[in-house]
């Protein structure tokens, strides 16, 4: 299970809530994060928050910090979908033109972004269908699990 820290925004029906998460990017960790390039366009050109419908069962007032939980199958699932679809569509479709219809190339290639587009155009109904929204879980509930061995473990083993 993944877990994300996340604010509650306000209801959408009775079983499902809409929350606010901060995105985070691989750029604000880096020590040269203010004197390269990458690191300046993805502060400047990426948004700051993302709104997530979430399933909740509890009361929350507007405002509240949450935890939010999502299945790392569920994430690889919706990945696969969204970005392997689209190229697997875009292959298939280049080969065809190519290999089988014989069509020139530069004819090949702009067929090949139109399967690129029909790819993205069925990921999202497929993507929807078999993937669960994240839920809102008890933080206390939470067991962290430690890898590090201590030298008092070792003794007690």
């Amino acid at each position: 299970m993944l877990y994300e820290k996340a604010v509650f925004l306000r209801r959408i029906d009775a079983k499902t809530a809409l929350i606010e998460t901060q995105i985070k990017t691989s750029c604000n960790a880096c020590q040269h994060n203010s004197d390269c390039g990458t690191g300046l366009i993805a502060k400047t050109l990426t948004p700051k928050t993302n709104q997530v419908p979430v399933l909740c069962v509890g009361e929350f007032e507007q405002g509240d910090v949450v935890t939010v939980q999502i299945e790392e199958q569920n994430l690889l699932i919706a990945a696969a979908v969204l970005y392997g679809l689209p190229l697997m569509c875009m292959i298939a479709v280049m080969l065809i033109c190519a290999q089988i219809a014989f069509l020139p190339e530069l004819l090949t290639i702009v067929i090949g972004f139109l399967g690129l587009a029909f790819g993205f155009y069925i990921a999202k109904p497929i993507s929807l269908r078999y993937s669960k929204l994240p839920q809102i879980v008890d933080e206390q509930l939470i067991t962290p699990f430690l890898c590090v061995e201590t030298p008092q473990d070792r003794v007690n083993k």
